[in-house]
């Protein structure tokens, strides 16, 4: 059977840490650290493989991952340095802080300097840290 994951490239969410205000990621591409990442805490996405795309953003006025989620429209990776500035998206970062990161828009294009922009790829979405309390 084809798989269509081999013909498009897969970006990894490694969730590493929770904090009172949203989850931190590693950013992963054929096993290489590319970033951070989080996302609030309000809707976090499943662990699981999701489909994207890139779509333009008139607010941004830059290319935005949208992903495929069902029951959910609109959850993107896009900048953002604060948890507030997010609405159920996920914002890449080159360094973590307690209610997000810094330097979103220098780690979004690191992002699309190493994955390139296909058509379409893959985000998984990972537990890597204790979900226990």
């Amino acid at each position: 059977m084809h798989s269509l994951t081999q013909n498009f490239p897969v970006i990894t969410f490694n969730r590493i840490a929770k904090t009172e205000f949203c989850i931190h990621s590693i950013i992963m591409f054929l096993g290489k650290p590319v970033c951070f990442a989080f996302e609030t805490l309000k809707t976090p996405l499943l662990p699981g493989r999701y489909l994207a795309s890139y779509v333009m953003s008139t607010e941004f006025g830059i290319e935005l991952i949208r992903l495929v989620v069902q029951g959910h429209e609109g959850i993107e990776i896009h900048p953002a340095n604060y948890a507030r500035q997010l609405r159920g998206c996920i914002a890449p970062i080159t360094s973590l802080s307690i209610g997000g990161g810094w330097d979103s828009r220098k780690a979004m294009r690191k992002l699309y300097d190493t994955v390139g922009m296909p058509p379409l790829l893959y985000i998984d979405v990972v537990e890597c840290y204790s979900t226990q309390d």
